[in-house]
């Protein structure tokens, strides 16, 4: 889009000038579309303002809306001539044919008339002079002196030909001489002109389709509807012609011909016209109208066909048409011929005249508003004041019936829904903000909204707070109001955001749809807006305020509101209910045109069931963020507390207790994504005094009681006629059952759902006939299969439903442990270990729970479920992918559900299988990366075998024969180079050893536990440098620990400087020659920069196989290798990255890991893990021109410098930083999460590095 146009757009929408108007509207078009340019925006806000202030605009469109007999009315009074009414009726005319008057529809609501009369008489003058074609640019000149001549040539760039308010007013004369004197007059009278008692007109919709090759005619046809809106306003009935033109200015997100078929539907008639050609697009109109006439009986469809002389030519280009004829024949669809203009102005006079009465059947007239009262009556505003007091009493308040156990089949304690709401967050994105909208963004955006959302996403409760807060305004409450509504959504609060609302205190009215559907909508009858306003009719009478119900249908249809229909998809589907209330809001919508409508639905059934409403913009609801569960968690305990006179230190204690929980269990964090869940889980909180199970078995147990009892409970509904109805009692009373018979249903369903379950994300769909049938099963009461579906519809608890028969759990955690519950019942555990060891993924959570389950009180069920999964029998050398899945299994059930601390004898050997079944896991390619490590992991909690990892005495240790290798990059090979690496070069090292692993936590702890920190003797670095006093380096005794996974001690020691790897090295040398492990001629010290890289990428030589030994056998005589020729490798593996090789942050490990889970990453030498998992130390200082001019022979770095080098990159670096040649480098003393270090051993000789 030019920019430029756009701006002097922005300069001319301050003014009201039609020969401007195209060329902005087609800016605000592409607003619509794009919605991009600050430049645009402006150009809308702008053009709003401009039709809110603009008197010559309010007068023409408000003079517009007037019938016949109230114009006649106002130009009597205001004494104007025949040929003054007839110019200003003309006028009137050709401006509700432009953009214009359409911003006006969406505008006029906001119109103010004090702002309205500023200068009409010489508005009117610029409006004729405009249209002057001969000063055109000069009259606009004298009107905009702030528009410069550049600016104004940009704006009429844009508009290349004149839209038909331009082109009709141009070649038509009008003596609008003394309406101009008359003018506010005007304005004035027709702004109040509509009394509150006459009744609306009744609209009828066409929607005209047809190829461009017609235009000539769908001109005709707007001239002929409007002609015959004439004869039709004494029967209160109006005819709106809908051409796709028309819809420009509302582009929804989504292919411009879906929305136009969406509008389309929404009409009463179709009216397609058919010349010479078939276009693409009014053929997928005919027949998407005709599929849905044949289905809904509605709309009507009238087809014409151009029936005129065809020149021989031409035939070829006609046979589409006449295909499409014969084929309309054969639908039995009749359709109609024209020759000429004048005969498809009979016809189609001739079919309105006999469709119009049949519409006007189908569609009764509302309910009308008495005229005995007004909005300006004191008995109004009371009647108002009481009905806002009702609407404020039933959406403020939050029943914790089902959701609080002290509640339980108990009188409900009342929550305050202003004290604990937290504002929903959408998928809708706001890209110029780069965030997410709210909820309540959207609805202030979208005049039609359908919110989505799962089963205690939040619908429900967004409906009443925007209820609750609009009432409070109205009322002016203190708490409940625009500006609670308004608040800055969680973890925004710093920046002051306030979310957006711009319609001020609209009138609310909340309908729920299951209830309007028992009471108010009567079976096989066409759905209208009658039928829903005589049911809040209804309901305005069982509270004493009947004489309200005319005055709220008035502001309603006069000024507007906000209507929100909650739970479209509790209506059932059976007798075409759905249908009916489809019909319903689409016609209220119509009637009510003026109201802001809000539609909720759960997300599967709206979008999986044929009952979309046109004319809606969806949205649906995102799960809670972690700024969201913590706001809530500490709004849930402010509010708890304060009803339970709680101290203000225990409130901040149990929040702080329930969110630490929540951020540190990952189950937990996902069940607290559901505001329905995170309610329960806070109620469950509270309820034991500021804590949960420490065991998630017990937790889910608690929770699936609950929302049991919730879901069983019994229901009160009332039927058409207000009588209260109990379809079913409770479900206990109605079967004669206990709970646990009840429970055993659920849990066979559950193992069947998830046993049966294609794709294994999210929950099983339930077939409610399979419910009904287990249900039926275990009671002795005669209840027939109806009663009981009855009984299942629209409830939430354990089950929910998700469409037209389908049942589901709320949560996969629910589903998962009802399944446990089943196995723990049916052979345990032979059957769940025979699932989890051939389909890990599925089974892995039911058969954890099933062990916490089964090992309740006593941990033998475990332990022979771990028997079952790894037989001590197998050997782990030997064993396949089940029997290495088994004692995967095995090690996580018995870490979450045995006792450990006292293993018993018989027990040992069962633990020695697992854990040499891990080892061969963490070795081994049987497993992904991610589970390799966990295997690791695992084995660390139960005790890691390998005296490699976790003595001293046992370090593995890698040969790296003498000779050359190419140190460093070459750009040209390896892309993702860096230049610190270069120049390549070649560099000679004699033989040396060096660690097979990084040194682990378990080996350094050993340093410290033995006093190392303490000892002068190792620090000579840092007390050079001052940093060691008094027994302590930087103040501290030990390593930076970052606690949880990083302390595991077969992972690699991390949070140590330069200077503690330096005094490591020296205490295992001291250590080792002390034990006599090895002699005084050997010693440990950090590898130089060169060796670390050889011993990564591979020399030029190189052995067929790696040579490892351990600690004590370094001493020995260099081993004869046979060698061949090599090269040098990017990474120790091969040149290209691998997230099975390393622990790079594209592993997605987010830690360091056990060393060994690596196998397959090893260098030529047998080193593991030189790539990823941390970095470690070298020797070498850092200079920038060190490869430059550094030594060919066993290089040990700059002489001076005060930063030290470290390689391989780690666990929170991406794999470029990985690479062999890969450098970096900081100060010496410092330490992380990803830096540790690896050892060198060499002989101690003279002028050696220390």
């Amino acid at each position: 889009m030019n920019t430029k146009i756009s701006h002097a757009v922005v300069q001319s929408a301050i003014y009201d000038l039609p020969k401007i108007i195209h060329a902005r509207d087609k800016i605000l078009t592409s607003f619509y579309k794009i919605q991009q340019t600050p430049a645009i925006k402006q150009a809308r806000d702008m053009a709003v303002r401009l039709y809110i202030d603009c008197p010559f605009i309010n007068g023409l469109y408000f003079y517009s809306e007037l019938n016949t007999s109230e114009r006649n009315d106002l130009c009597k009074k205001l004494n104007l001539t025949h040929n003054e009414q007839s110019s200003l009726n003309e006028l009137a005319f050709l401006f509700q044919h432009d953009h214009t008057y359409k911003i006006c529809k969406h505008v006029a609501p906001s119109f103010q008339l004090p702002d309205m009369f500023h200068d009409p008489v010489n508005l009117i003058d610029q409006l004729l002079n405009t249209f002057t074609d001969d000063s055109l640019k000069q009259d606009i000149l004298n009107v905009l002196p702030s528009l410069s001549a550049k600016q104004l040539s940009m704006v009429l760039v844009e508009n290349d030909e004149f839209n038909n308010f331009q082109h009709m007013i141009q070649n038509r004369s009008f003596q609008l001489s003394d309406i101009e004197k008359k003018w506010p007059q005007i304005v004035r009278f027709a702004f109040s002109s509509v009394s509150p008692g006459r009744p609306p007109m009744q609209t009828i919709k066409i929607f005209l389709a047809s190829s461009n090759e017609l235009n000539h005619e769908r001109d005709q046809i707007e001239l002929i509807i409007n002609r015959k809106n004439d004869a039709l306003e004494s029967q209160n009935v109006k005819l709106k012609l809908i051409r796709w033109e028309h819809l420009l200015h509302d582009f929804k997100d989504e292919r411009t011909q879906n929305y136009f078929t969406k509008e389309m539907l929404a009409c009463d008639i179709v009216l397609i016209l058919f010349k010479k050609k078939v276009g693409i697009f009014t053929k997928e109109e005919f027949d998407i109208a005709y599929a849905h006439l044949k289905e809904h009986h509605r709309p009507r469809l009238f087809v014409f066909f151009w029936d005129g002389e065809i020149k021989m030519n031409e035939y070829s280009d006609y046979m589409p048409v006449f295909q499409l004829r014969q084929e309309i024949e054969s639908y039995e669809q009749i359709y109609k011929t024209f020759t000429d203009p004048k005969d498809l102005e009979n016809q189609l006079i001739h079919q309105l005249d006999l469709v119009i009465p049949e519409i006007q059947k189908d569609r009764p007239q509302i309910i009308q508003a008495p005229k005995t009262m007004t909005q300006s009556d004191e008995n109004y505003q009371k009647l108002k004041e009481s009905y806002l007091h009702r609407v404020l009493k039933e959406s403020g308040i939050v029943n914790l019936t089902g959701v609080d156990p002290n509640t339980t089949g108990q009188q409900a304690e009342s929550i305050n829904l202003s004290a604990i709401y937290t504002a929903l967050l959408t998928h809708n994105f706001d890209e110029k903000k780069s965030r997410q909208l709210s909820a309540l963004n959207m609805l202030n955006r979208v005049k039609h909204l359908a919110l989505l959302g799962d089963p205690g996403s939040g619908k429900t409760t967004f409906v009443n707070f925007v209820c609750m807060c609009l009432a409070g305004e109205l009322l002016h409450h203190p708490q409940a109001n625009l500006v609670l509504m308004k608040q800055p959504l969680p973890g925004q609060n710093e920046d002051n955001v306030k979310q957006e609302w711009d319609h001020h205190a609209l009138l609310p009215l909340r309908i729920t749809l299951r209830d309007f559907v028992a009471k108010g909508l009567p079976e096989n009858e066409t759905g209208s807006a009658t039928h829903m306003w005589n049911f809040i009719q209804a309901e305005l009478d069982r509270y004493h305020l009947s004489e309200f119900g005319p005055l709220l249908q008035n502001e309603l249809q006069k000024n507007g509101g906000l209507v929100m229909f909650d739970g479209m998809d509790e209506v059932p589907e059976a007798k075409n209910r759905r249908k009916q209330i489809k019909e319903v809001i689409e016609d209220f919508m119509v009637a009510y045109h003026r109201c802001r409508i809000l539609i909720t639905a759960r997300t599967y059934a709206y979008q999986n069931q044929d009952f979309k409403i046109s004319g809606l913009t969806e949205s649906t609801l995102a799960d809670f963020s972690p700024p969201q569960i913590s706001a809530f968690v500490d709004n849930w305990y402010n509010h708890v507390g304060e009803l339970h006179h709680m101290h203000p230190n225990d409130i901040n204690r149990r929040a702080g207790l329930l969110k630490h929980a929540i951020e540190n269990k990952k189950r937990l964090q996902d069940l607290a994504r559901r505001p329905l869940l995170l309610t329960l889980m806070a109620s469950l909180h509270a309820w034991r005094g500021g804590s949960l199970p420490e065991q998630r078995e017990r937790l889910y147990a608690d929770a699936v009681d609950l929302l049991l009892r919730w879901w069983e409970q019994s229901r009160l509904v009332q039927d058409r006629h207000g009588n209260i109805i109990e379809p079913l009692p409770g479900l206990i009373a109605c079967l004669d059952v206990d709970l646990d018979k009840i429970r055993k249903v659920l849990n066979r369903l559950a193992f069947d759902a998830h046993k049966n379950q294609p794709d294994l994300k999210g929950t099983a769909d339930i077939s409610e006939k399979d419910l009904v049938n287990g249900l039926l099963e275990i009671t002795q009461n005669a209840i027939n299969p109806g009663q009981m579906i009855n009984f299942l519809q629209n409830r939430a608890g354990i089950l929910i439903e998700r469409g037209v028969g389908v049942q589901t759990f709320p949560h996969r955690t629910f589903q998962e442990y009802l399944a446990a519950c089943y196995l723990t019942d049916t052979d345990f555990p032979d059957t769940v270990a025979k699932l989890a060891k051939t389909d890990l993924n599925r089974w892995r959570e039911v058969l954890l729970l099933a062990a916490a389950k089964a090992g309740t009180g006593t941990d033998l069920p475990v332990w022979a479920l771990a028997a079952e999964l790894c037989s001590p029998d197998d050997d782990p050398s030997q064993a396949g992918s089940v029997s290495l899945t088994g004692a995967y299994l095995a090690a996580q059930a018995l870490l979450e559900s045995a006792n450990l601390e006292t293993i018993k004898p018989r027990n040992q050997q069962t633990l020695h299988c697992i854990k040499d079944s891990l080892i061969n896991i963490m070795q081994g390619n049987v497993m992904p990366a991610i589970e390799r490590v966990k295997a690791g992991d695992y084995l660390a909690k139960l005790g890691d075998p390998r005296e490699s990892v976790t003595q001293i005495e046992h370090m593995a240790f890698c040969f790296v024969p003498a000779g050359p290798f190419l140190m460093g990059s070459d750009p040209e090979i390896d892309k993702k180079a860096y230049e610190n690496e270069t120049p390549q070069h070649q560099v000679t090292l004699s033989a040396y050893y060096l660690a097979r692993y990084p040194v682990t936590q378990a080996q350094y702890q050993l340093f410290v536990k033995d006093g190392g920190y303490a000892n002068p003797d190792f620090w000579e670095e840092a007390i050079a440098d001052q940093r060691w006093k008094k027994g302590k380096f930087d103040n501290r005794e030990d390593a930076d620990h970052y606690g949880s996974l990083f302390d595991l001690p077969n992972h690699p020691v991390v949070g140590i400087s330069w200077y503690e790897a330096c005094a490591y090295a020296r205490w295992l040398t001291h250590k080792c020659q002390a034990k006599g492990i090895i002699s005084r001629k050997l010693a440990f010290r950090l590898p130089t920069e060169a060796e670390w890289e050889k011993a990564s990428c591979g020399g030029l030589e190189q052995p067929d196989a790696p040579y490892i030994v351990s600690i004590s056998e370094i001493d020995s005589s260099p081993p004869k290798i046979h060698m061949k020729a090599g090269r040098k490798r990017i990474y120790p593996w091969g040149d290209t990255s691998d997230p099975e090789r390393l622990n790079s942050g594209q592993t997605g490990i987010n830690s360091t890991s056990a060393v060994g889970c690596f196998y397959k990453g090893q260098s030529i030498y047998g080193c593991e893990e030189m790539s990823g998992n941390v970095w470690e130390w070298c020797y070498d200082r850092n200079a920038s021109d060190y490869y430059k001019s550094g030594s060919g022979l066993n290089p040990t770095g700059p002489s001076s410098g005060g930063l030290r080098v470290f390689r391989g990159g780690s666990w929170d670096y991406v794999a470029r930083y990985c690479r062999s040649a890969r450098r970096s480098w900081d100060e010496p003393g410092i330490s992380g999460g990803s830096l540790g270090v690896r050892l060198a051993a060499f002989q101690v000789q003279q002028g050696d590095i220390k």
